[in-house]
């Protein structure tokens, strides 16, 4: 009987100490095998969109990083901590900026990582969880416009 006792007990305060579950994301208009395409030169603002809309209704805090591609990304807001109340959604601006000596079909990855940063309001364990964003920047040959001459081009129907 005090074995069962003991474990009960157990049990009851590894649960009173276990961290929170949290849902944590980031959604981007960009992935693997749809890459964002850019003319060398050219600029480009992107965003990406931190969520936290799941799992337990905790509040905390989120810190953007640029862990791969920093030589052609960088944060528009600075400083890159955003404030993610339960239920919510929030847009991170990045600005994206290929390098105007590079050559049609040259490559960069491009990692952002944001990690939270929990609140201190509450006692017990806490763990900082993470979530990233990961695609492929590539630089396209620039588009020729062709202007307009004025005349109509006629085929032959066969």
């Amino acid at each position: 009987m005090k074995i069962n006792k003991t474990i009960i007990m157990s049990i009851f305060l590894l649960a009173l100490v276990m961290p929170t579950v949290t849902a944590f994301a980031v959604s981007s208009p960009y992935f693997s095998g749809h890459p964002l395409t850019l003319q060398p030169g050219e600029s480009k603002e992107i965003v990406l969109q931190i969520q936290n809309k799941a799992g337990e209704p905790v509040d905390f805090s989120a810190r953007g990083e640029i862990v791969e591609g920093s030589e052609i990304a960088e944060f528009i807001d600075s400083p890159p901590i955003y404030e993610l109340p339960f239920g919510t959604a929030v847009d991170t601006h990045l600005r994206v900026t290929i390098p105007k000596n590079a050559k049609p079909g040259d490559t960069w990855n491009l990692k952002v990582s944001y990690k939270t940063i929990p609140l201190k309001e509450k006692g017990g364990v806490t763990l900082g969880i993470g979530a990233s964003a990961n695609f492929q920047v590539k630089a396209v040959a620039p588009e020729i416009e062709i202007p307009p001459t004025g005349k109509a081009i006629a085929e032959k129907a066969t």
